[in-house]
């Protein structure tokens, strides 16, 4: 009885405990993706879920996550190589291949831009619904305007982008190819003038398991000279005024109760 009872608690409280530790760090070599910035409302699907909720920075992203973006929101989606996906608003993303090998995600609608750390052993690719984007080491940007409208521009190396026809344009720095449903990819065209190179996001979110390292300390701040106060200026003190003391010679002034003298009567004859 002892040990069945004993085997009901351990089946209860182990789940328990293995859900409450933290995520493990990624194995060498591992390649994962996390979220690595957020604004505004995001939401997530893990992989293996069917459960959509608010995005959380450091979230570890496997493969099957779908990612959506409101408006005036946005996210960054981080790899374990420094390679980093920023969607904007009104955006659907999802991760489909998370792998050493292979980066592949899929955009249904929205802008996603892309810096691609160069290894000549990993491909990543975005998909939309009309077109593949594949590079090795580059920065370029893909806005999906509609279901059946792409447009792709590359600022850095370069993109082969392949149509639903299977026709290929290899897109150079600098470049925009046009794809849409019902003619295909356009031929490579400048990129206009008014579209600007995207800034490459800082992230300081740590991976997954991986405890961020305390801030440095704060620079002591220099003492503040302290302003004296001047003393007060002394109180003056009256200048004292000399007496002459009276002359010898000359008779003291009179006390006129001294001066005060009895009137003398004449005499009767």
């Amino acid at each position: 009885m002892k040990l069945f009872l004993y085997s009901i608690i351990l089946s209860v409280v182990l789940p328990v405990t293995n859900a409450a530790q933290p995520a493990a760090a990624p194995a060498p070599g591992a390649m994962i993706a996390y979220m690595g910035g957020l604004t505004g409302s995001v939401q997530v699907q893990l992989g293996g879920s069917d459960i959509w909720s608010l995005a959380k920075l450091g979230q570890q992203l496997p493969r099957g996550t779908q990612i959506k973006t409101e408006d005036r929101s946005s996210c960054i989606v981080v790899f374990s190589d420094q390679s980093k996906v920023r969607l904007g608003a009104r955006a659907a993303f999802k991760l489909e291949e998370v792998s050493p090998s292979k980066v592949s995600v899929f955009i249904g609608l929205g802008k996603l831009e892309v810096w691609v750390k160069k290894l000549a052993t990993r491909s990543f690719q975005a998909r939309n619904p009309v077109s593949v984007a594949s590079v090795r080491g580059t920065i370029f940007a893909m806005d999906v305007l509609s279901p059946t409208s792409v447009t792709v521009d590359c600022f850095e190396g370069s993109v082969a982008v392949q149509d639903n026809f299977g026709n290929t344009s290899s897109v150079a720095q600098g470049q925009r190819v046009e794809a849409n449903a019902t003619t295909g990819a356009s031929a490579p065209a400048p990129v206009p003038v008014n579209v600007a190179r995207p800034v490459e996001p800082t992230v300081t979110v740590p991976p997954p398991g991986v405890i961020a390292p305390p801030p440095p300390p704060a620079a002591a701040k220099p003492p503040v000279p302290q302003q004296t106060q001047a003393a007060p200026p002394p109180d003056e003190v009256p200048a004292e005024t000399e007496t002459t003391a009276p002359s010898q010679d000359q008779p003291p002034p009179p006390n006129p109760q001294q001066e005060t003298t009895t009137p003398v009567s004449p005499s009767a004859p």
